[in-house]
């Protein structure tokens, strides 16, 4: 047997014992028993070239153009 009370709470009836009643909602987005919370997408680390007057890539350049016999004394 259900019981409605004058401050409108629900209770149910079941062998002599009386049980309060919730609403339970319709739906829920998330489930938290069986739902694994999601995580951020990882950003990926762009990578860090230096620019061209950075002293690594002045000596790296040299070396590139060192090994190039055939730009030697051209003027490019």
């Amino acid at each position: 047997m259900v019981i409605e009370s004058f401050d409108r709470q629900f209770l149910a009836n079941i062998a002599d014992k009386l049980y309060l009643m919730e609403e339970v909602p319709k739906h829920e987005l998330v489930s938290k028993e069986f739902d694994v919370p999601k995580e951020a997408p990882k950003k990926e680390k762009k990578k860090y070239i230096p620019p061209m007057n950075h002293p690594w890539r002045k000596d790296s350049f040299a070396n590139y153009a060192a090994k190039q016999k055939h730009r030697c004394g051209a003027h490019v």
